[in-house]
């Protein structure tokens, strides 16, 4: 009998890289669902027709007039005990993120202002602990579920007062590298995670630093950005959020990316090359397609 294919253990086995694989956003909005996360999860859930087109109009807005904005349906297990709903709503500063958490007894309630007055530095009520996203979309592609939910368990029976930080989410993007987690305020995406990373992964996060071994990047700075980060942290052996700072690209060589970064407050030059590799499939299109990885070149002191 032939075996089943899933994208991301065949991704894996392609030794696909994970750095700088997250599209950067600045506004995430997360909506409690209990219910289940379909293939295009806010299309076809069972939310009011009124309300899935003022999120659609009010994301359309935001992206527009302020930075990119999306939104992602999360559940957990309180979810379906709880008649309240939680809707949070990340700022993904690269220097100050932050996550307010508002409450609603009905969904039309999101119908009163435009989405963008939830961006509230005042509004809403403050997350204080780290949150755990973790992708379950099975219905978007069978991996997402498959290697998601075991991580989903086993960070809600780690963590004291899941209900409130552990979440299972829809796609958040890069099935091929499910397990995906996503934690926040920090915003970093992690791939090809598995239950035996998740203590560090919580240790880690929990002390403010990112765990490198399943890092896919921040997204709160662009692609290049993220391989720049992994590079110049794994050259100083340093993993705590502050010490780096973005600060662009220098100049796009034929051959090299020339960017900025500090490190610590110490500016640096760091060189990129950036080379074609064939990338692996989802599990309903597996065929393989042309992508890239970044490779560094130089690291040294402006």
């Amino acid at each position: 009998m032939e075996e089943p294919f899933y994208c991301a253990q065949n991704s894996k086995d392609m030794g696909n890289p994970l750095i700088g694989t997250v599209k950067p956003f600045s506004y995430l909005f997360l909506l409690e669902y209990p219910g289940t996360f379909e293939a295009k999860a806010v299309g076809q859930s069972s939310l009011p027709s009124e309300v899935k087109d003022h999120i659609s109009v009010g994301l359309k807005s935001i992206s527009s007039q302020m930075g990119s904005a999306r939104l992602l349906l999360i559940k957990n297990q309180a979810s379906q005990q709880e008649s309240e709903k939680s809707l949070f709503v990340f700022h993904n500063d690269p220097q100050n993120p932050v996550v307010r958490r508002y409450t609603l007894e009905r969904y039309e309630q999101l119908l009163r202002a435009p989405l963008k007055n939830l961006i509230d530095p005042k509004g809403g009520d403050p997350v204080e602990k780290p949150m755990y996203l973790v992708c379950t979309n099975g219905l978007r592609d069978k991996c997402c579920s498959k290697f998601g939910f075991p991580l989903y368990r086993k960070l809600y029976q780690s963590l004291d007062n899941p209900e409130k930080y552990v979440w299972e989410s829809s796609h958040v993007g890069g099935h091929r590298f499910a397990g995906n987690i996503v934690t926040l305020p920090n915003g970093c995406f992690y791939g090809f995670v598995e239950e035996e990373d998740i203590d560090e992964l919580v240790s880690k996060t929990e002390n403010n630093e990112m765990l490198a071994s399943r890092l896919r990047g921040r997204s709160s700075i662009p692609n290049v950005a993220q391989a720049v980060e992994l590079f110049l942290r794994e050259n100083q052996n340093d993993w705590k959020l502050s010490s780096f700072e973005w600060e662009g690209i220098h100049d796009l060589g034929d051959a090299l990316l020339i960017t900025k970064a500090r490190f610590k407050g110490v500016p640096y030059w760091v060189r990129l090359k950036k080379e074609k590799i064939m990338v692996g499939g989802s599990c309903d299109s597996p065929e393989s397609k042309e992508g890239s990885k970044f490779l560094i070149d130089s690291i040294e002191r402006r």
